[in-house]
Order: C-alpha cells, then structure tokens, then sequence
C-alpha cells in the first residue's frame, strides 16, 4: 500500500514522494501494518466556496494522515508540483508549521471534500532522507 506524502525538504520547500506501508503482520482476514502512534482523528469537508482560503499558503499545525472520501482536490507543493485526490486516496502531511517551508495550496474541483483526519505522533511518516 502506498500513500502520497507530502514533506518540507532540507531547501524549505515542499514536495511530495511516495511512502510504502508495509503490511508485515498476517492477520485472519488478510495482512495489516503495525499499529500507528496516532492519537487523535477527525473529519472535514471543504467545497468550491473557501477556494479563496484554499489557494493561500498554509501547513497544518501537527503530522497529519488524510483519507479522501468524496470530492475531488488538487493540492500543490512549494515545489510546483501538483496531484488530485479522490475518494479513497491516502496521503499524509510531514510538513506541519514545526517545519513550515513556504506551505502548500489545494483547490476543489469537484463537489464537497469530506476527509478522515488522522493526528500523528511526531516523526511518523518523516523525511527519512
């Protein structure tokens, strides 16, 4: 299983790079990863109108794992690049104010983003480069 995970890099810019998560323990129904350190979780929805708001720099203020669940967002680095989430896209945000860099923007583009937000534990998912 892979996630998109977005980092600030040693040049105070984010980007993105993709995280492989290991699902090393074989369960009854399948296989799972190891459990995660997160300790706290909740939901949003955002839309077309807070765009405005959207397309200004921003990082999150702690480690976040986001799980899209309807809508359609593109969100762009501070290196330029650029990738659409859709219902059932995983990706996380390394890059909370801690280490701010120069943020990222999103956009809607298409219906009400509803996503599961997922609080970690500092270091989870850290630039191990």
């Amino acid at each position: 299983m892979k996630i998109s995970r977005m980092y600030v890099g040693k040049d105070g810019i984010t980007h993105f790079d993709d995280v492989e998560i290991v699902l090393d323990e074989t369960i009854s129904v399948g296989k799972k990863s190891k459990n995660s350190p997160s300790f706290n979780l909740f939901f949003y929805e955002t839309s077309a109108e807070y765009n405005k708001s959207l397309m200004t720099r921003h990082s999150p203020s702690l480690p976040l794992l986001l799980v899209h669940s309807s809508g359609r967002v593109r969100i762009q680095a501070g290196d330029g690049e650029s990738r659409v989430f859709s219902p059932g896209s995983l990706h996380s945000s390394a890059c909370f104010m801690e280490a701010v860099g120069v943020g990222h923007v999103s956009e809607v583009l298409e219906g009400t983003v509803e996503v599961l937000v997922i609080a970690l534990a500092a270091g989870e998912f850290a630039v191990k480069k």
